[in-house]
């Protein structure tokens, strides 16, 4: 006796695929649940270029509020001017994040590289470099955790170059390949 199939709006939508498994076809399942017997799998897996474009995406997003703050001072032209750059600097990491770095092109890595160190350590990082005398790390952590200041302010800075740090070298492996190369041996060499 055959199935007799319905004609429904959703039905002709799915095509082929729903009709197969309502006649008790095996066409719907992919070729790996066919070999685990059937059995969807229900979990992904996350890909290294994806959180690291993540990470990306939040550590860029954050400076955007006092940004935007700087460039709409009028009072200082040179405050104006780098808030305006650093504007630019996040909006062309964003896009180079979420267009090349997903395609694993060398050379979006090469230019979140750039950004990352040329960038980002250069304002968040080196100028604690330039100072001989401050306090110490235990004083520092305490100032950070009392309240805002300039401590607070150099602690989030060092943070967000950390984070900017692991998304630049989490996927690494991805963009260069680190295999040594196989040496073919020919016949009669020994």
């Amino acid at each position: 006796m055959r199935a007799r199939v319905v004609e429904q709006p959703w039905l002709k939508a799915r095509g082929a695929v729903c009709q197969g498994a309502m006649k008790g076809g095996g066409g719907s399942m992919s070729h790996q649940q066919q070999e685990d017997g059937g059995q969807a799998r229900t979990g992904f897996r996350v890909d290294r270029v994806v959180i690291s474009s993540v990470l990306f995406t939040v550590a860029l997003l954050i400076p955007v509020p006092t940004c935007v703050e700087n460039a709409l001072y009028k009072d200082d032209l040179i405050r104006q001017a780098g808030g305006f750059a650093l504007l630019s600097n996040i909006l062309v990491g964003l896009l180079v994040v979420w267009t090349g770095f997903l395609k694993r092109r060398l050379s979006a890595w090469f230019v979140m590289f750039v950004i990352v160190w040329v960038g980002a350590f250069s304002i968040l990082v080196l100028p604690l470099f330039q100072h001989t005398m401050g306090p110490t790390l235990t004083e520092a952590i305490h100032d950070a955790l009392e309240g805002p200041g300039p401590a607070r302010a150099t602690a989030e800075g060092i943070l967000l170059f950390i984070v900017l740090l692991i998304a630049l070298l989490l996927p690494i492996r991805s963009f260069f390949s680190f295999r040594r190369p196989t040496i073919l041996a020919r016949k009669g060499d020994d």
